[in-house]
């Protein structure tokens, strides 16, 4: 949501999807919302975005950022594990599948093979990280919405990365890192399995740099970030005289900062934290601690302290 309103001259809209769910009718989760017959309650989700909208600002305001605490780097993942397929709904019939190392530039050839509904197949228990694998296709059958994933690097369910042919309603090609239970797609093309038509695939795996060819024509092509964790998130917006400065620690410790610049008097300093693996529920349908304190700032200057795995907006009565 920082990284939104940050970007807002090239973010048209956000929406959060998928909105509803009937807790008798789970299609997917995690949802904003969710109710029975008689009772609903929002997700801890939902908290952050009644917060975001509700102080949304008009316009962002120019802040530096200084004396902070080093950022946690987070090295690229690696792209040493297992090989395999992963059916997604769609028959699929794969052949002529040759593994080549780029290290010792030796290839091996793999055995032919078929996967349906939610089949796996693993065709490699593990390789080196740098490696170039070919191969042919052809969708035979299955939900005409669906393709098929070649799964690599995985380490297990939670820690792997899939070239996804025929993705999301088989209107594209992409390639997705699973870390920790979350999945990002890291590159992504429009392109469709059309059925009984054979295809020729390769993906080259070079260590941090992926790229994927469909028939000789490169559909894919990314670097894996190696990411960091900033100590905190932070913006500036400002709305009808009001500045909000809007401080979001996703860490486990506490961070204190000083916040200069804002108008002398009285700010409304606006909390929300919580455990990351707290979910609500009819039973608890608010585990999220929330707070709206006082704070007096002086010669335009107030000490912050952000809660871990917490969210602070500084709201100040007038515009500086």
């Amino acid at each position: 949501m920082i990284g939104l309103e940050r970007n807002a001259d090239k973010v048209g809209l956000a929406c959060y999807a998928p909105l509803l769910s009937n807790v008798d009718y789970t299609n997917w989760s995690p949802d904003l919302i969710w109710f029975n017959q008689h009772q609903v309650y929002g997700s801890v989700n939902y908290d952050v975005q009644k917060l975001f909208m509700n102080w949304q600002g008009q316009r962002n305001i120019a802040h530096t950022e200084t004396n902070m605490p080093a950022a946690t780097l987070l090295p690229a993942a690696s792209t040493t594990g297992a090989v395999r397929w992963q059916g997604d709904g769609a028959d699929v019939a794969y052949s002529n599948m040759a593994y080549t190392d780029l290290l010792t530039e030796t290839t091996q050839h793999l055995a032919d093979g078929t996967v349906k509904e939610q089949d796996r197949a693993e065709v490699l228990a593990k390789t080196s990280g740098y490696f170039r694998l070919t191969f042919d296709f052809v969708k035979t059958g299955g939900r005409p919405d669906k393709g098929v994933h070649l799964d690599f690097g995985v380490e297990d369910d939670q820690h792997k990365f899939s070239w996804v042919l025929g993705g999301w309603q088989n209107q594209d090609a992409l390639i997705s890192q699973d870390d920790e239970g979350g999945n990002s797609c890291l590159t992504q093309s429009i392109w469709y399995v059309e059925q009984n038509l054979p295809y020729h695939c390769e993906l080259t795996v070079d260590g941090d740099h992926i790229t994927g060819k469909i028939n000789g024509h490169v559909f894919n092509d990314i670097r894996i970030p190696s990411g960091e964790i900033p100590p905190l998130y932070i913006n500036t917006t400002s709305i009808a005289g009001h500045v909000i400065v809007k401080l979001v620690n996703v860490q486990a410790d506490a961070q204190t900062v000083q916040v200069t610049g804002l108008p002398d008097g009285e700010a409304l300093v606006l909390t929300q934290h919580a455990d990351p693996t707290a979910q609500n529920s009819f039973a608890h349908p608010d585990t999220v601690t929330k707070a709206e304190t006082p704070l007096g700032v002086v010669n335009h200057t107030a000490s912050i302290t952000v809660p871990a795995y917490g969210i602070v907006f500084v709201v100040s009565r007038g515009e500086k």
